[in-house]
């Protein structure tokens, strides 16, 4: 497969959405064109105030401290299948969004990874283990990046607090 074209099919209000298939995690725009919700719904359902209770349980705090205002990122699996990531434990969510083949990922990696873009990711070298080799380039170990995600999956900040 040809990644720079690959896409994966999400189904949304209007039909289908593309979204990139290296794109592990998308933002609130994505979730927002794909179930059609307002922002405030997909608050309430990542939440658990709404109609929705806790629809959506695979959510990372991608912000740049965990006490920060929150930039969140959904698991893009949970959208095409929710009904399939219901049951699933953490560990294997992060083994799906970080395949375990991997030892090491590099900067533009992580940034299609999670759709974030470069002064996110310069903010979260440190906290998810971003090594610099040489003046540009930074790597980010496996182990550490699965570590980032467990500490910021919401549902493992909750019982934190």
């Amino acid at each position: 497969m040809n990644h720079a074209s690959a896409s994966v099919g999400v189904a949304g209000p209007a039909g289908g959405l593309t979204v990139d298939a290296r794109a592990m995690l998308v933002s609130l725009g994505v979730v927002r064109a794909v179930t059609g919700w307002h922002a405030t719904q997909v608050f309430a359902a990542v939440d658990g105030t709404g109609p929705n209770r806790r629809s959506l349980i695979w959510v990372f705090n991608f912000a740049s401290h965990p006490t920060a205002p929150r930039k969140l990122r959904f698991w893009t699996r949970e959208l095409e299948s929710p009904e399939e990531t219901r049951m699933l434990g953490v560990e294997e969510v992060i083994g799906r969004i970080l395949p375990e083949r991997r030892l090491q990922f590099s900067s533009g990696e992580v940034l299609r990874m999670f759709e974030l873009d470069r002064p996110t990711l310069l903010r979260l070298r440190r906290p998810m283990g971003g090594r610099l080799d040489g003046a540009r380039n930074c790597h980010f170990p496996r182990a550490a990046v699965a570590a980032f995600l467990r500490a910021r999956w919401l549902a493992m900040e909750e019982k934190a607090e």
